[in-house]
């Protein structure tokens, strides 16, 4: 059961993370309208640049912390030396857990 769950963390982080970034690409391509809700981004903005600026930063922002969040729950290696990982800490299993 445990290692099921970590594989299935890492395959919702990595599906997270995927859709987040494809997101971020339909934030930050201008040439793409892409839909809010049941209109457009052009179709809101209503020609104003400023305005449709402000809708992609707005899904671009959502985005990154899409994959923020989604980093926590991919799978880190730790070494005992207290150095920051992304993920909830497991261990991997090339490092003995008995070795000082």
């Amino acid at each position: 059961m445990k290692k099921a769950s970590w594989i299935l963390l890492t395959v919702l982080g990595a599906a997270i993370t995927l859709l987040s970034l494809v997101s971020a690409v339909h934030a930050y391509r201008t040439s793409d309208d892409y839909g809010i809700g049941h209109s457009r981004v052009s179709r809101i903005a209503g020609g104003d640049a400023a305005v449709a600026t402000a809708l992609r930063g707005i899904r671009g922002t959502s985005a990154a912390y899409g994959v923020a969040y989604a980093s926590c729950s991919w799978p880190s290696c730790s070494d005992r030396t207290g150095a920051a990982t992304p993920g909830p800490g497991w261990r991997c299993s090339s490092l003995d857990s008995r070795r000082v």
